[in-house]
């Protein structure tokens, strides 16, 4: 008799551990799932800057060759976010572009394009826009990978207040776009929080809107 109570006894606290066990087991993964979708939900977008590597400063009415670096900061994911288009926007209409000096740069991966460069003004604004035009195949495709850079060149004459605050604008692939100001001097820092994250009908140039009116896109 006293041997079948121990026996129950044991059984029973198996059977308890065994519970316990299921139910920290049921609990785990749901708790991993919940901290991965957060981590990557926060990466999981378009992101890219826009900086000056010269001049260092600005004088008024004065020519400069301006050197600039575009650099995809995106985390690779399963959608391709390859840069196409970068459009860039004097600070004011009175800067004068060398529309002769305007070329693009050497592809990163020219079997895929190559960089077109244009110039374009409205009543407000004056830009270049460098579009990647890939080959003849039925999809397109960007040329500044994840985590790549590209340096992009021009010359132009500052106007008479030497005005600093260059708009930009950045679109990949996938149709996602940044956008900020990118500063030479000490004025200002680089602002790029205004990044917008829908599709290209949203973006002047990208869409083909000339409109004079429009702060934004050259319609080259």
């Amino acid at each position: 008799m006293k041997t079948m109570r121990i026996l129950m006894i044991a059984l029973a606290m198996m059977l308890c551990a065994g519970m316990v066990y299921a139910q920290d087991d049921d609990t785990a993964p749901m708790d991993d799932d919940m901290d991965d979708d957060a981590t990557d939900d926060d990466v999981d977008e378009f992101t890219a800057t826009l900086e000056f590597n010269d001049p260092e400063a600005l004088e008024a009415d004065m020519e400069y060759e301006f050197s600039l670096r575009v650099t995809n900061t995106t985390v690779a994911s399963e959608t391709r976010r390859w840069i196409n288009d970068v459009e860039l926007f004097m600070p004011t209409t009175d800067y004068s572009i060398d529309e002769g000096s305007l070329t693009g740069p050497n592809s990163l991966h020219p079997d895929y394009g190559d960089w077109d460069a244009a110039y374009g003004e409205g009543d407000t604004w004056k830009g270049i826009r460098w579009l990647f035009s890939g080959l003849v195949t039925s999809e397109s495709y960007g040329d500044i990978r994840e985590g790549e850079y590209l340096d992009f060149a021009f010359n132009a004459t500052t106007d008479g207040d030497a005005t600093d605050g260059f708009g930009w604008y950045i679109e990949a692939d996938s149709g996602e776009f940044v956008e900020g100001t990118a500063f030479i001097g000490s004025e200002g820092e680089d602002d790029d929080a205004d990044d917008d994250f829908g599709d290209d009908d949203s973006a002047p140039l990208a869409s083909g809107d000339d409109d004079d009116d429009s702060g934004g896109g050259c319609g080259c």
